[in-house]
């Protein structure tokens, strides 16, 4: 019998090394099996994602009217639980329709910006003249002012400008 104790506290000795209780080393941050940037980038995703569920319920509120209402307001859309428990939604306000020119340009796979041809819709007179091919501009006909004072002057027999008196 004594012979069996001295095998099992022999082997309890040679096994003692592997059974610790010490927590293996710590592999801080050369022996990590992910890089230390991948994993700040990680946690730096989840906490902004936290952030915007918190600014998301941050935008809720539940009041409570004087007669016993429950009122719940969430991304425009209300809410309302009367005393009796009876429920009325206000569906939240139309989104502003999207501008198609903005931006008034496409981009192709080389760079270059194009304006978008619904986007060259503009006044009829801006600019009020044309360039022809010699570079002369000429003022278009429908954006002629015709008004009195266009020029403000006249000449006078000697030559001399004189300014209109209705344009003064």
């Amino acid at each position: 019998m004594k012979i069996h104790a001295k095998l099992v506290g022999l082997a309890a000795l040679s096994f003692s090394g592997a059974a610790s209780s010490e927590p293996s080393p710590v592999r801080f941050p050369v022996e990590q099996p992910v890089a230390l940037a991948a994993r700040v980038a990680l946690l730096e995703q989840k906490l902004h994602a936290l952030e915007q569920r918190s600014k998301a319920l941050e935008k809720v509120a539940i009041t409570r009217d004087a007669g016993g209402a429950y009122q719940l307001v969430a991304n425009g859309a209300r809410v309302r639980i009367a005393p009796d428990g009876t429920v009325s939604v206000d569906p939240p306000p139309p989104r502003p329709v999207e501008d198609p020119c903005d931006p008034p340009f496409t981009v192709d796979l080389k760079g270059i910006r194009s304006i978008k041809p619904e986007c060259l819709k503009v006044p009829a007179c801006d600019p009020p003249f044309t360039v022809d091919k010699r570079g002369v501009r000429a003022i278009k006909p429908e954006c002629a002012k015709a008004t009195p004072c266009d020029p403000p002057y006249a000449i006078d027999p000697q030559g001399r400008r004189v300014p209109k008196p209705e344009c003064l």
